[in-house]
């Protein structure tokens, strides 16, 4: 649906560069030819949703075409899928033969825009196309901005929703096994066993809250660093982690770090490792193991957490697990709970520490991989 400033700019367009139909996409130019992607933000004559959908890769391809001459120009599309498209979209329409094409840099994103003449008949308007492209990728841009910003108040919302749920959860835990102890009517070695239970649920509360300011932290810095032994952390992680991969049968085995420190902040570091730890938990499956693994390699080190389950998305939602916010579709339908902040706030933790995050998946065996430069360890 076109707002009312989108609609008189494609008036205008109309009128002036003489077109029958239009399109302004936002394009990016990857490495990769098959990385390359376009979406449709607005168009005049021609329904969105098939260009952004089934009819996408025709659209790619003419774009790509066109984008071999980078300046505006009139592009012959004869022979290009997208000429009977344009077609069967709007009935009213006849067959394209020739586009406009122009691009248009705004901000960080790239968008271009496609003029399809009437009577497929050359204008040379080029400047005009150029003006036309501008305008209406300026207001793609504040339109995405616009998105992006309730989609990350939104992602926040549901994120401090949780957030909440689990401090509360933590609070009522602490709470009782205080009270337990403070009856008096537990032996020495009971009171000891609900004082630490008591503890871990403090720091638990504790981790909550600190991933819950690194993520929402625009500014976010590594604080005060000391170096402290790896095969401690992990044990913690996994005592910490045990009672919740216990409820899907799943066991968590931690490999042998022995002799080796990490040097960094240490409660973030460990904040980095839950969160991959806890999304091989998530998506394991029942009656398996969640291996947390170590390996040096060259100049660096890499911790990983590996399961045997659903696996990861494929296409454009595999690029984006590491977004702010996001939870790819087949997370949402099997109901998993989550915010889509962890592996964010993982990547942020670890990239401030001069580090790099990846994942890979093989066989149904998906793999979180946390990499730390050789001046944030030693291996004894």
């Amino acid at each position: 649906m076109l707002d009312s400033t989108e609609k008189v700019i494609w008036a205008q367009a109309a009128e002036r560069l003489e077109i029958q139909a239009g399109i302004c996409c936002q394009i990016n130019e990857p490495e990769v030819k098959s990385d390359f992607y376009a979406q449709v933000e607005s168009a005049f004559n021609i329904p969105i949703a098939p260009l952004n959908g089934v009819q996408n890769s025709a659209l790619i391809d003419v774009i790509l075409d066109c984008l071999k001459v980078p300046q505006t120009h009139e592009h012959n599309i004869d022979r290009w899928a997208l000429s009977n498209v344009i077609r069967r979209l709007n009935g009213d329409l006849h067959r394209s033969a020739i586009v406009m094409f122009s691009t248009a840099l705004v901000g960080d994103k790239k968008y271009c825009f496609l003029g399809f003449p009437q009577n497929n008949k050359r204008t040379g308007q080029f400047s005009a196309a150029e003006g036309v492209c501008k305008t209406l990728a300026e207001i793609a841009f504040s339109k995405s901005n616009d998105r992006t910003l309730k989609d990350r108040l939104n992602v926040m919302e549901l994120y401090v929703r949780e957030v909440g749920h689990d401090l509360a959860g933590s609070i009522q835990a602490i709470v009782a096994k205080m009270a337990y102890i403070s009856r008096g009517n537990l032996s020495d070695s009971a009171m000891r066993t609900k004082a630490t239970e008591a503890w871990l649920e403090v720091r638990n509360a504790h981790a909550i809250a600190e991933c819950l300011g690194i993520a929402v932290d625009p500014d976010y810095a590594i604080g005060n660093s000391s170096s402290f032994p790896l095969d401690a952390l992990l044990a913690e992680i996994a005592q910490d982690y045990e009672a919740e991969a216990k409820e899907n049968n799943i066991k968590i085995k931690v490999a042998d770090t022995r002799g080796v420190s990490l040097w960094g902040d240490r409660l973030p570091l460990k904040l980095a490792i839950v969160n991959i730890v806890k999304n091989a938990i998530k998506y394991a499956y029942s009656d398996s193991d969640v291996e947390i693994g170590f390996r040096s390699e060259n100049d660096r080190i890499i911790l990983f957490a590996r399961n045997r389950g659903i696996g990861l998305p494929s296409g454009r939602e595999r690029k984006k697990i590491w977004d702010f916010g996001f939870r790819c579709a087949r997370a949402r339908k099997i109901n998993v709970n989550g915010s889509g902040i962890g592996l964010f706030s993982c990547k942020k933790i670890i990239l401030s520490h001069g580090g790099q995050v990846w994942e890979d998946d093989n066989r149904g065996i998906t793999t979180f991989h946390i990499a730390l430069p050789a001046n944030r360890f030693r291996m004894v």
